[in-house]
């Protein structure tokens, strides 16, 4: 019981922000979007989601390339068979991959489709992992439907990363086809005040009301996505922080090759459990 009015301490400790774990009603929306939408997005935006956390322009820079000759592949203006070579190495698959993924026709999104009674709502299972290139059919689609390996990687990336990806890419993503640019000037707003605001670096309460109500949610879940903490993506985590279900390793744990009485293993016994196993501890893009 405070008997006078002392002073309240001015060094207390600011709450911390909540981090985001992929349940919100925004995140959802994009997750959705993209399984629904993959087969019309660019294919540039099918690489990027892919390539991420790196990206398209990083990579440029990587190998030398111009960041226009990459996009200008990407959208077919020249082919720069080179160039699709490096990128298909990139991306860890074969150069008629990614062909089939920039040549190929692409539907019409399903919000700029005419309405059909006739048609069977469409219902996208979820992935279930990105898929080996090698397991990829050799006789792909003339028009993309969503299974070209790249395709099918990009929706694995979302639905695993959604909760580390920027608020603006998850933003744009739940908004596809619209753009957050075009958006922007429909509702005669300026461009960089919007991706600062999705940054978290400028609020605006116009810009976060109008979003808002385009998104179809309450300005609180715009908050809530901008301002929560992203955790580290999966690609770019320690294997001991990527792999949750291993063991943690003892003080008095022997050396791998030996065991605890100091003799070699047997050729056929299997490692313990938070060794690596010598495969890549890295995961798939």
């Amino acid at each position: 019981m405070r008997l006078r009015d002392d002073a309240a301490p001015t060094n207390a400790a600011a709450p911390t922000p909540r981090q985001r774990t992929g349940g919100s009603v925004i995140e959802h929306q994009a997750v959705a979007r993209i399984r629904l939408d993959v087969a019309s997005m660019p294919a540039s935006d099918v690489v990027q989601l892919a390539l991420w956390p790196d990206t398209i322009a990083n990579w440029a820079r990587t190998v030398r390339v111009s960041t226009s000759v990459v996009y200008n592949m990407l959208s077919r203006v020249k082919p720069y068979r080179r160039v699709r070579e490096l990128l298909a190495h990139r991306v860890d698959v074969p150069v008629y991959v990614l062909d089939h993924l920039v040549d190929a026709a692409r539907p019409l999104p399903q919000a700029l489709r005419p309405p059909d009674p006739d048609r069977a709502p469409v219902r996208v299972p979820p992935a279930r992992g990105a898929p080996p290139a090698d397991t990829a059919a050799l006789l792909l689609p003339g028009v993309r439907d969503g299974s070209n390996p790249l395709e099918r990687r990009a929706v694995f990336r979302v639905e695993t990363e959604i909760a580390a990806l920027p608020a603006s890419l998850v933003v744009q993503l739940a908004l596809y086809p619209e753009t957050l640019a075009a958006w922007a000037r429909r509702e005669g707003l300026p461009a960089p005040v919007l991706y600062s605001t999705l940054a978290g670096a400028q609020p605006h309460q116009q810009i976060r009301h109008s979003l808002a109500r385009r998104l179809g949610t309450s300005p609180r879940d715009l908050d809530a996505l901008i301002g929560a903490l992203r955790p580290e993506p999966q690609a770019t985590r320690p294997p001991a922080l990527a792999d949750a279900g291993a063991a943690p390793a003892t003080m008095d744990a022997a050396p791998p090759g030996e065991t605890e009485g100091g003799h070699e293993p047997r050729g056929d016994a299997s490692p313990r459990s938070g060794e690596p196993s010598g495969g890549s501890q890295l995961p798939l893009l």
